[in-house]
């Protein structure tokens, strides 16, 4: 895609990778737009000031960017038409466009609208939503409610979600009741249930697993259903604890008899008679109804089932109705998913609290985040919503979106209104990221608006990456776009992997050097278990331990040669490690802290009061604030933030001397903090 030669007309998707120039390219159409220049070979339109041209993206930070990238572009291209050198093969190609006695011109519109950047339209879509509900509430049909505060919007949802609790507890009966109580014991944790569905934005969509789960429905039917299958489970178990009862003296016999035959991997309890007459106490007790409830089918009994009995090679299974009412058990339990009824409960209360909330918003006048999209939504679709698109598209005739993979149908619904019409719509986005759907990101979506769309282009360059780095990237992923499900698991001729051209000036200078020579763009370490499997967690202990003593040979330089940038040795904050989640980062940094290497987790959400040293402290200032109790002094004594090896640390609790010195300590810290605050009691106490 040239970006002089587009056409500002109509309704354009531009398709960019990482590093392409998303942003580049709306400021260069931005700065088009600002001199007329709508077509390639025509002459210069009427031109546009920034506030009559809608950009919109999806975070403020981003909207801050833009506004600057767009500023510095007309204030670039201002320095070059007049007269100004310049080295931007952009810039230049459109200073030669426009014919030489236009260009006065052009220096006065571009400083104008540089000059004018504080009142451009560039909005996230939701504050250009409440910007027109505020300014068109007329033709929007939507009074608004000024007050900022005067109404608690998430006060309001909580109601919803308690008369919605309430509604769903008091109707059941006390088996439905004791159905629900675990899985939602008050209206907190029916809502913490709902936040997963809202932080989802507007999804119409809802999935458990690889299963659909519409929304509304019957919950009342759910729930009987559910407690039905529950009621016949329990009548299966107590089927079989009858037979355990009346048949135990033979079935004890029966499994003792056996007791040679049971694979002791599976069976435990068989591996000799302590274990058995242990396994014999666990199954009285649970024929008598003690124990868990839930549980047993993973252990005994359940291990007892006719499929769960496992032999040695060659030896027979016991035989008896006992162990077939156990698999008649276990089979129903396996039946029954709890985690996938929380999930429906949560679908069919979700449009139950919607319709709540959104009632006790119209009563309140309050317009929340969501709300602003769906009532334009509405405004535009009903009678007389071509008058308010009119409006719009007049007072603003071009609309460019950034990150338009994150646009989900409601938001999408608002711009077709509006400018598929009869408009022109630039749409910028990366596709490979609209798979991401917790970002909000919705791949139909996406895919409706580039059949809509009257032409595709796409960006050719990354100007970011090493060629090395492009051309790995490229070949990784053309050779998983073979596959029918193309590289990223959706039909290729809908989402296919395009590659890119590196740029001939994107080489680092001065370039990387790992152990002396420069490294491959990209490496795959793999584990080799020999074949056996591995658990999750000791996968992840071996990937660290392998990643922290490569990095560690890198910054030591063990192996004698140099690592490094130029004459410049390479250091840990050169060095980003990406991780799935909190359990890898933990992983990777307890492997590197192992080496004597710092580490920041920069996604760290975790809270400052979960950490050890919170604790420690916590200790600390129970201790001064009792410092004649020898539990409270003993406590404190012995956090690891103290720093008392463990190996003195009992002499020294059992030395009077040493518990007198710190007595009187916090005895002073006490005093130090009623006079000075807890700062200076902590300070004392240290030090």
């Amino acid at each position: 895609m040239d970006s002089n030669t587009l056409s500002l007309s109509g309704t354009h998707l531009i398709e960019a990778s990482a590093g392409t120039g998303k942003t580049f390219t709306i400021a260069h159409l931005y700065t088009r737009l600002v001199l007329g220049h709508r077509e390639a070979e025509a002459p210069l339109e009427e031109p546009l000031m920034p506030r009559d041209i809608l950009v919109m993206t999806f975070t403020e930070a981003a909207t801050l960017e833009l506004r600057h990238r767009i500023r510095t572009r007309l204030v670039a291209a201002a320095a070059l038409f007049a007269g100004g050198e310049g080295s931007d093969p952009a810039l230049l190609g459109l200073r030669n466009w426009i014919p030489r006695q236009r260009h006065s011109d052009c220096v006065r519109r571009l400083e104008e609208a540089a000059a004018g950047m504080d009142e451009a339209a560039i909005y996230t879509i939701h504050g250009w939503c409440l910007r027109v509900l505020t300014a068109y509430s007329f033709e929007s049909g939507i009074i608004h409610n000024d007050e900022e505060g005067s109404v608690d919007a998430a006060g309001l949802y909580s109601t919803a979600v308690a008369d919605c609790w309430r509604t769903m507890m008091y109707h059941s009966t006390p088996e439905e009741a004791a159905l629900l109580k675990p899985l939602f014991p008050d209206p907190a944790a029916l809502e913490h249930a709902l936040g997963a569905i809202r932080r989802g934005g507007n999804a119409t969509e809802f999935r458990y697993g690889n299963e659909a789960l519409p929304p509304g429905g019957d919950i009342r039917g759910t729930i009987r259903r559910e407690t039905e299958l529950l009621h016949r489970i329990r009548e299966l178990e107590e089927e079989a604890r009858g037979l355990w009862r009346d048949e135990r003296e033979t079935l004890v016999r029966t499994l003792h008899q056996h007791l040679g035959h049971f694979n002791v991997r599976s069976h435990g309890w068989a591996r000799d008679e302590t274990t058995f007459a242990a396994a014999v106490v666990t199954l009285d007790g649970w024929a008598r109804g003690e124990g868990p409830e839930d549980g047993a089918t993973a252990s005994l009994p359940g291990k007892l089932s006719r499929d769960a009995i496992t032999v040695k090679k060659g030896m027979t299974p016991p035989e008896h109705t006992f162990f077939d009412a156990l698999q008649r058990w276990v089979d129903l339990a396996a039946s029954r998913d709890p985690k996938r009824l929380t999930a429906t409960i949560t679908v069919h209360a979700h449009e139950t609290v919607t319709t709540g909330f959104t009632a006790a918003k119209r009563r309140s006048g309050v317009l929340d985040f969501d709300d602003m999209l769906h009532v334009l939504d509405t405004a535009l679709c009903r009678e007389g919503g071509t008058e308010l698109a009119a409006v719009l598209r007049d007072r603003y005739p071009i609309a460019l979106v950034d990150e338009f993979q994150d646009t989900d149908p409601v938001q999408f619904r608002i711009l077709s209104a509006l400018y598929l019409p009869a408009g022109t719509l630039l749409l910028i986005g990366d596709p490979k990221q609209a798979i991401y759907r917790f970002r909000g990101a919705d791949i139909h979506t996406y895919l409706a608006a580039r059949r809509q769309v009257e032409t595709r282009h796409n960006l050719p360059v990354n100007w970011r990456s090493t060629p090395e780095l492009v051309d790995a990237v490229n070949r990784c992923f053309s050779r998983a776009n073979l596959w029918q499900e193309g590289a990223f698991v959706l039909n290729r001729d809908e989402v296919p992997f395009i590659p890119v051209q590196p740029s001939p000036t994107a080489t680092r200078t001065p370039e990387l050097v790992l152990e002396g020579r420069r490294p491959p763009a990209l490496t795959f370490l793999s584990l080799e278990t020999g074949g056996e499997s591995i658990g999750v967690g000791d996968y992840r202990r071996q990937i660290a331990e392998a990643a922290a003593a490569l990095i560690a040979r890198w910054l030591s330089a063990e192996s004698g040669q140099f690592s490094g940038f130029g004459t410049t040795p390479l250091t840990p904050r050169d060095i980003a490690v990406l991780v799935r989640n909190r359990q890898e980062s933990e992983e990777i940094r307890t492997a590197l802290t192992r080496r004597g290497i710092q580490t920041v987790y920069l996604s760290d959400r975790g809270s400052l009061f979960e950490t050890p040293e919170a604790l420690d402290l916590l200790l600390w200032l129970r201790a001064i604030q009792a410092p004649h109790s020898g539990e409270r002094l003993r406590a404190a004594i012995a956090t690891g933030s103290t720093g008392y090896p463990l190996d003195q640390l009992g002499a020294l609790l059992q030395d009077q001397h040493f518990i007198l010195t710190q007595t009187d300590l916090l005895v002073r810290c006490r005093d130090r903090w009623n006079t000075s605050g807890v700062l200076a009691a902590l300070r004392l106490f240290l030090w």
